[in-house]
């Protein structure tokens, strides 16, 4: 019993460490391309006329109308600011606690995909509508008093491609996953659209932004059932400290996804 609870303390405290430096080394790296300022607003100049030659820049008359409605403006800044940073922390420990194995799927296509997103950010620097000017306004910084602008280590320049959406759709896979309930899945599909419509209405993203996230998530999804289908060859080669990242629970640890 001794050695179930010393490896389920084990296990608790080496979770955190491992995230903790992954999102350290994730804003870190990220910040390398906000120096790069003639070359963000020169991208987004590019991506506006691909918009536009495809026939799908319609951001600015998206956020118009939103702010129409300030209720509505005020629910997307929300959505935006609290279904990111604090709705992982939130969803991620409910998920380690009550589900190891949705967990490690969801943990890993975390990791891979953001190690795929910092390439892009550092190779191509796209500055945001909201700081582009073009009739645009930074609506979080209106309505909630909040602003990611000079922030310590953030990126100004990362809007290509949105892991506010791609990471929110490993949230909602995760909770889907999770859910036995019909309502409560549902409830989980809803939330990449609304991300989407957030981040277009807080003049923080581009619409090509959000496919583009998904396919960095859904590519750091392969990769995590990949590593899950040949861990136990992948496991042989690596040092005990990181097999144990993917260990399955032991008696007396939190079980198996259970009925929700």
């Amino acid at each position: 019993m001794a050695t179930v609870r010393a490896a389920a303390f084990s296990r608790y405290v080496r979770e955190p460490v491992v995230i903790a430096v992954a999102y350290l080394l994730y804003y870190l790296v990220r910040s390398h391309a906000a120096e790069r300022t003639a070359e963000a607003f020169k991208n987004a100049g590019q991506l506006i006329r691909l918009e536009r030659d495809l026939g799908m820049y319609r951001e600015l008359s998206l956020q118009a109308a939103a702010l129409s409605y300030e209720g509505l403006t005020h629910l997307f800044n929300v959505i935006y600011f609290y279904g990111h940073f604090p709705l992982i922390v939130v969803v991620g420990a409910w998920l380690f606690w009550k589900h190891p194995p949705v967990y490690s799927l969801i943990r890993n296509s975390f990791l891979a995909s953001g190690a795929i997103a910092l390439v892009v950010f550092v190779l191509f620097p796209v500055a945001p509508p909201r700081l582009i000017g073009a009739g645009f306004i930074d609506t979080l910084q209106y309505t909630l008093a909040l602003t990611y602008n000079n922030s310590p280590g953030v990126n100004e320049f990362a809007a290509v491609p949105s892991m506010h959406v791609g990471w929110n759709l490993l949230l909602a896979l995760g909770l889907f996953l999770s859910f036995r309930h019909p309502l409560m899945r549902g409830a989980a599909l809803l939330l990449p659209p609304a991300m989407i419509l957030s981040t277009v209405v807080t003049g923080n993203h581009y619409l090509v932004d959000a496919p583009l996230g998904i396919m960095v998530a859904l590519f750091g999804l392969v990769i995590a059932l990949l590593i899950r289908r040949y861990w136990p060859q992948i496991e042989r080669r690596l040092p005990a400290w990181l097999r144990e990242l993917d260990r399955r629970p032991a008696e007396g640890e939190p079980a198996a996804p259970s009925e929700a």
